[in-house]
């Protein structure tokens, strides 16, 4: 029985130890894998070069993530979060988006 305890104590340990806030992305938007494809989404943006996002959403550069989904913040930057997506198809991954997407 005491085994049984300690194990459940020490698999509950990292989770109390390490345990992020949960934020919500407000709107679907693309998230930039790294701070340089999230850098290359921003330029595609202000030029409406909507082919470019599409290359790197199929060059896996780059993925959606819907309004709703949980993330917790990673870093952040002048206006920029670097998130790990916790609920819907993208959980586990990580990303850079605007700030203005996360609340």
């Amino acid at each position: 029985m005491k085994k049984w305890i300690l194990l459940v104590f020490i698999l509950l340990i990292p989770s109390l130890l390490f345990a992020q806030k949960t934020y919500t992305i407000t709107s679907e938007t693309i998230v930039g894998v790294t701070q340089s494809d999230f850098n290359i989404l921003m330029d595609a943006a202000a030029k409406k070069d909507s082919y470019r996002w599409l290359e790197l959403l199929k060059q896996g550069r780059a993925f959606m993530v819907s309004a709703g989904t949980k993330v917790s913040v990673l870093t952040t930057k002048l206006g920029v979060y670097q998130v790990r997506i916790l609920s819907g198809p993208m959980t586990g991954f990580s990303g850079w988006l605007p700030r203005e997407f996360v609340q």
